[in-house]
């Protein structure tokens, strides 16, 4: 064999190798956890949040322990689910096998998102998660205390619940404000409050709306990303090139965190591996 020949192979094996591993990266499905840091004057202590969405029954290892070990370990106080947790096409073994095993180590609260409402059984999804000791908000809230402080927890329902048809940024419905509301009608101006709605576009509702932090999933991280370019190519409700596909955004007033969620379907994710989000929301310190 020629040293030009060998040559060429080398360079043919290198070009392979590095292509390989450019797409392994490019689609990597690995399990991510992302965190997020909050500064208030309403805190006397941190407190830590994982924020779960858009699960859509997606395996994670066996009796999804991949996943359950993620969450425990790093210890939240309280786990928020923020919609479509459950699908309407697939089987709901995997969300309630992570809900059973989350609910048994955690303080945690459910809203429903678009597909579980997309169901003909929502009502009794809603009842399953609160047989396993899961809050579930329907324009409800609860004001706990952890360490010695309180935070209040609102949630919404998805607009779908309430649509009749289908939904639009537009036109979201007078049930749903009703529940938003609601919510805003029990706010406490001492207190750290917290929504969870699973809509992360409908930024004009929730900026000056009185809560401290709004948590969302849905946009999927917009399925593919461009490091450097874009953040998304594409979310539900938000068209191309989405604003609020995934991340921190500071709106006026109020703190928006959007998980990029956990969804594993037919649809590769591009530069856009599924996450777990923590959030500590720490004191300020004068």
């Amino acid at each position: 064999m020629s040293d030009t020949h060998k040559k060429n192979i080398i360079a043919l094996t290198a070009t392979t190798v590095a292509y390989a591993v450019f797409f392994a990266a490019v689609l990597w499905q690995g399990l991510t956890v992302r965190f997020y840091t909050i500064q208030t004057n309403k805190l006397r202590s941190s407190v830590r949040i994982a924020l779960i969405t858009d699960l859509h029954g997606s395996v994670y290892g066996d009796k999804q322990n991949n996943l359950i070990k993620a969450i425990n370990k790093h210890n939240p106080d309280i786990v928020l689910l923020s919609g479509d947790i459950f699908d309407e096409y697939t089987a709901d073994e995997n969300a309630k096998r992570l809900l059973m095993a989350l609910s048994s180590f955690h303080l945690c609260y459910y809203v429903t998102g678009n597909h579980e409402n997309w169901r003909s059984d929502t009502a009794a999804v809603k009842q399953w998660v609160r047989s396993c000791g899961i809050n579930v908000l329907e324009g409800t809230g609860q004001t706990i205390t952890i360490n010695g402080q309180k935070i209040a927890i609102f949630g919404v329902d998805d607009p779908e619940a309430f649509s009749g048809s289908s939904y639009t940024q537009s036109r979201v419905g007078s049930g749903w404000y009703r529940q938003f509301e609601a919510c805003r009608g029990a706010l406490e101006d001492s207190t750290y409050n917290i929504l969870m709605s699973h809509r992360p576009e409908l930024v004009s509702v929730y900026q000056e709306s009185g809560f401290n932090l709004v948590v969302s999933g849905h946009a999927h991280g917009g399925q593919a990303r461009m490091p450097g370019l874009f953040n998304g190519f594409y979310a539900p409700n938000q068209g191309f090139f989405p604003k609020f596909a995934g991340g921190f955004y500071e709106l006026e007033n109020t703190d928006l965190i959007v998980s990029r969620g956990l969804c594993r379907n037919e649809i590769p994710r591009i530069f856009n591996p599924p996450e777990i989000v923590i959030v500590d929301i720490k004191p300020i310190y004068r």
